[in-house]
């Protein structure tokens, strides 16, 4: 009896295991796998920005790019993966500001390392270990320079993932909630906390004195007319009609040429402003100028900044100081987080006379410190920098028309 008991249960031994490991397949597969993932809410003025954050395998599975139980990312896959998540994730994330539909630009799709609030800068060079790395997603929403209102919608279709938290912060508060895959929204309500932007530095003005307008169609017309009048008086020509008509035309003559070929010329006789030749008297000037200048970045847009920085300075300068400044305060040329200046000062260490009346060039050393809140914790920058500052009266004004860098460094 025991000897037949005994070959059953061999018999059944193998049956027995492969149920076994077919019930814990079944209970794994059914378990929810681990999934570590964040939002964030930056409200700024004129700029909103939605970050979203996933833990790398869990992105490579939700996209379906290779397998997501690699240990390694080659970069091609990488390179794959942000593409096809900034394309399919253009309708993840919606918002309204002041109750009005926000028009988004596309996302943009980034791999970082580390965990929310901890992450560190991917070496390109690097092996991208899937367990260390997340995927990041940005959204950008223009507003105004005090919102009242952003209504935010997060939308995803993993059953898995039932709630994402997010971060708010906006101003010195940061504030704490949750979405939920039934009720995706969540509403941040201005009520006076998020401080309004900076206004621009008042530079002094600079008095020139109105030039002389000098009518040079006007003056043209009248002596063309009375050297023909004397012409004719000489020879002792008789006008047809008389004298009369001749004076009508010449007088509607003149008052037709009088808004052309007007030529401006400084007037010799009116007093001039004195020239900027000491440091005190430079560093007024130029150390707002530069100041403005960091300030017209706390726009977003590129015509918007375009407008401030027209404001203090002129000519060619205007795109190369966009293209240079915008690069200091960017924190990665591909992504979006930009720094806003918070502290600024600048001291002058020397003025000579330019080339042009009233022109000058101070040597300037400035330094400006300010940061920015990006994947949940904050970066710090500063810039400082020694120039010669060519500073010229356009229009009464005075506005930075040349820079000749020395130095500078970015911390």
């Amino acid at each position: 009896m025991i000897r037949r008991l005994s070959h059953h249960l061999r018999r059944l031994l193998p049956a027995l295991v492969t149920l076994g490991a077919a019930i814990g397949a079944q209970a794994q597969t059914s378990e929810s796998p681990p999934i570590t993932s964040q939002a964030y809410l930056y409200v700024e003025p004129y700029q909103t920005r939605f970050e979203f954050m996933v833990d790398l395998r869990t992105a490579l599975r939700w996209l379906e790019v290779g397998d997501y139980n690699v240990a390694q990312l080659p970069i091609e896959k990488a390179n794959s993966l942000t593409t096809k998540a900034a394309t399919l994730a253009q309708t993840w994330y919606e918002a309204k500001v002041d109750g009005n539909t926000a028009t988004l630009a596309p996302p943009t799709a980034h791999i970082v390392r580390g965990k929310p609030g901890q992450t560190l800068p991917l070496d390109p060079a690097a092996p991208i270990i899937v367990a260390d790395c997340m995927l990041g997603l940005i959204w950008e929403v223009p507003t105004g320079p005090q919102p009242q209102q952003i209504h935010s919608t997060f939308r995803w279709s993993d059953s898995h993932l039932q709630s994402i938290p997010i971060t708010l912060f906006f101003g010195k508060t940061v504030d704490h909630g949750e979405i939920f895959s039934a009720a995706p929204s969540i509403l941040w309500q201005n009520e006076g906390r998020l401080p309004p932007p900076e206004p621009l530095s008042k530079v002094p003005e600079i008095h020139l004195p109105a030039p002389l307008a000098l009518p040079l169609g006007v003056i043209a017309w009248v002596l063309g007319g009375l050297i023909f009048y004397i012409a004719i008086r000489i020879k002792d020509y008789r006008l047809p009609g008389g004298a009369l008509p001749y004076l009508g035309v010449w007088a509607l003559g003149a008052l037709l040429f009088l808004p052309l070929l007007v030529v401006r010329i400084d007037d010799p006789f009116a007093k001039q402003p004195e020239p900027v030749t000491t440091d005190e008297q430079a560093q007024e000037i130029v150390e707002k100028l530069i100041h403005n200048v960091y300030r017209a970045f706390d726009q977003r847009t590129e015509s918007d900044v375009y407008d401030r920085l027209k404001l203090s300075a002129d000519g060619e300068l205007l795109r190369q100081l966009y293209l240079d400044t915008i690069q200091s305060l960017n924190l990665d040329d591909k992504e979006s987080a930009r720094v806003r200046i918070e502290k600024f000062s600048a001291s002058v260490d020397g003025v000579e006379p330019g080339t042009l009346p009233h022109e000058f060039i101070a040597t300037t050393n400035w330094g400006a410190i300010g940061s920015v809140g990006h994947w949940g914790h904050t970066h710090p920058r500063t810039v400082t920098c020694t120039a010669r500052v060519q500073v010229t009266p356009v229009d009464g004004q005075w506005k930075i028309t040349h820079i000749e860098v020395l130095e500078q460094r970015r911390l």
